[in-house]
């Protein structure tokens, strides 16, 4: 078969839907009230061509990629669509709001209590009722730990913040008790595992404390709000919130240990039952079920490429966990995983030439997630922190210690593993303070114009590198040819 065929094949059956499917979760998420019915129609167009024009190529291969496009394409807008707030009257009238709980209450800096919903019902001010949808932020004063899923009745006043967006001010709440057994005996479980989780590490100090509860719950609680924007700006906010990354270290730390006792093969069995009942306990964080669908998805008889992977991932988070994927979170886990695959390897060749091998891998991943995340950044948050690029990979080197050390404390409450959780929790905290001084020194670094001379100076050095490797190839294969030139035939004596 010519090289350009299998090139095409698999530019159709791994760039292409994974460049389809992050593509429509972008329109999806940051413009879901316009339905992309056009994007749909031309991913159809495009492939049904390509099969009429390249009728060499596998009629199964390019089918499936049709199919999963247009499957994608169809759950992705249906639930970016689902998410338009749809109250049923002017904001203003509304004075009741009932529908449940999206994720788990988490606590602003002044110690409220932050909710989000999926809106069902409204009522306004003269006892009218009327069907809702899409997701509406809300705010009741107090901490309350309420987990997702919950049904609630929430009576209060609607108002538009500066942004535009709207945000419901709670008087009173009230919780509907669940129908469902299951979901009640489901939530008895969490609340119960969570409360004994909590109670362990509250015998920590505070600082340890705090960054445990966030790295193995992910739990935001007003004492940690210093913390977490302290975390943010020094350009670390990803390793402390609850993420794949966590959840990949904690599969491969248990089945490690498992592995002693059971070999290596036996163990890798139970990566999937550990990361359910993790994702089970701390909640269906978007992060959290893309990296568990990963991981079943990975353990299956079929061999898939990481663009596959990730591209089933998507599409299999959008029809499970809709409520999962149609949101930031999803979208900058999908986004930084996508460019991680696509350029940490190309750069990694590059910058061996410079770097020690053992940071070549970790210098490019850590160079790829910040550049390609920043441009979301600056869109969604309007700024971005480069000295993340420098801080993040021993930050995240700390953080995944502190993990690991926090785990051995759950389970071994000695005083030596405390005083390391201590140890460990003062070195993250001095690296992203100083860090986060350095960004509010110079805020002028978290523009536009730094980021396009950084990505502006990445490609030149990888010109210069790409160009360099050439060069001593060329030399390494003249001296290799020269080598053999000059050896001597056999004598005959």
């Amino acid at each position: 078969m010519p090289c350009k065929t299998i090139r095409l094949i698999q530019f159709l059956t791994h760039d292409l839907p994974l460049c389809a499917c992050i593509g429509l979760l972008i329109v999806s998420i940051l413009s879901p009230d316009f339905l992309p019915v056009w994007v749909i129609l031309l991913f159809w167009g495009l492939l049904g061509s390509s099969i009429i024009l390249f009728p060499v190529l596998p009629r199964f291969t390019l089918l499936l990629g049709v199919i999963i496009l247009c499957v994608g394409s169809l759950q992705l807008s249906t639930v970016g669509s689902s998410q338009v707030l749809q109250l049923g009257f002017i904001a203003d009238e509304i004075v009741q709001v009932s529908g449940s709980l999206r994720f788990d209450s988490s606590y602003s800096a002044n110690g409220n209590t932050v909710l989000a919903l999926n809106v069902k019902h409204t009522q306004n001010k003269k006892g009218d009722s009327a069907s809702a949808s899409g997701s509406l932020q809300a705010i009741v004063g107090g901490q309350q730990a309420m987990l997702e899923g919950s049904q609630l009745s929430c009576r209060g006043t609607m108002h538009l913040m500066d942004t535009g967006e709207l945000l419901f001010f709670i008087d009173q709440l009230r919780v509907e008790e669940p129908q469902s057994k299951f979901v009640v005996m489901l939530h008895a479980v969490r609340f119960n595992a969570l409360t004994l989780i909590s109670q362990r590490l509250d015998l920590l100090e505070s600082p340890s404390s705090v960054l445990l509860k966030a790295l193995l719950l992910g739990q935001r609680t007003t004492a940690g709000a210093d913390i977490r924007q302290m975390t943010i700006q020094s350009g670390c906010a990803h390793v402390l919130a609850l993420s794949g990354m966590h959840l990949h270290c904690l599969v491969i730390l248990i089945t490690t240990l498992l592995s002693l006792v059971l070999g290596r093969r036996r163990s890798q069995w139970f990566a999937f039952p550990i990361a359910f009942c993790y994702v089970l306990v701390v909640g269906c964080k978007p992060s959290l079920v893309r990296a568990l669908v990963m991981i079943g998805i990975v353990q299956g008889p079929w061999r898939l490429s990481f663009k596959q992977v990730l591209t089933l991932t998507c599409i299999v988070q959008s029809m499970l966990f809709p409520w999962t994927i149609s949101s930031i979170g999803a979208l900058l886990s999908y986004s930084t995983l996508t460019a991680i695959i696509c350029f940490a390897h190309p750069l990694a060749t590059k910058i061996a030439l410079i770097l020690p091998p053992k940071l070549v891998l970790l210098s490019s991943t850590t160079l790829i997630a910040t550049l390609c995340s920043a441009p979301l950044a600056l869109f969604l948050f309007g700024s971005w922190y480069p000295i993340g690029i420098i801080v993040s990979p021993l930050v995240a080197l700390i953080a995944l210690l502190l993990l690991a050390s926090g785990l051995g404390y759950l389970v071994f409450p000695f005083t030596f593993i405390a005083k390391a959780v201590g140890w460990l929790s003062y070195v993250f905290m001095q690296l992203c303070r100083r860090a986060s001084d350095f960004t509010c020194t110079h805020p002028e670094l978290g523009t536009l114009v730094p980021l396009l001379w950084g990505v502006g100076l990445l490609l030149t050095v990888v010109g210069i590198l790409k160009y360099a490797g050439l060069v001593m190839h060329k030399r390494s294969r003249k001296a290799y040819d020269m080598g053999f030139s000059l050896r001597f035939p056999p004598r005959d004596n």
